[in-house]
């Protein structure tokens, strides 16, 4: 993917400034890791001067009760710029009050299971329930992006 994305045009793109003219995919040809269930294929780094490869944060869980749900306009997001979430919907839980968690609302293919998560939400809100939330949280970051909500008890 990284390499798709910086050589749109077969005759031109990146290449690596310690190689002999290679790609920035090239020099890491048979190194990959996975990636939600996706092969990714390492990239050069100039920065790192070495083959990056692809990670995601791991997944963390928490639980408790919904003290504070929003919905806003597509772009407003929530938090500092150091910690800024991209999404339309923000909710924190009195077991972490200082953690906001989040997901988008957008015309998409997830777009039916974000309103069921934010109907869910609403409910729980609405009615002093518990809920469990999956989400992924960048190191070093206090927001989350929500991928999954559920009532527990």
């Amino acid at each position: 993917m990284a390499e798709a994305c910086t050589n749109p045009d077969v005759r031109s793109g990146f290449t690596v400034t310690s190689s002999e003219g290679d790609e920035i995919g090239d020099v890491c040809n048979n190194t990959f890791s996975v990636v939600n269930g996706v092969a990714e294929e390492a990239y050069w780094s100039d920065v790192d001067k070495s083959c990056v490869l692809p990670t995601q944060p791991d997944l963390k869980a928490s639980s408790g009760k919904v003290i504070f749900l929003r919905a806003h306009e597509v772009g407003s997001g929530w938090g500092p710029p150091t910690d800024f979430l991209d999404v339309e919907v923000v909710f924190m839980l009195d077991s972490d009050p200082s953690s906001a968690f989040g997901f988008q609302l957008r015309s998409d293919g997830s777009e039916p299971t974000r309103h069921a998560m934010f109907a869910t939400l609403n409910d729980a809100y609405a009615h002093d329930l518990q809920v469990a939330v999956d989400y992924f949280v960048d190191p070093g970051k206090q927001n989350g992006r929500a991928i999954r909500v559920a009532l527990s008890r």
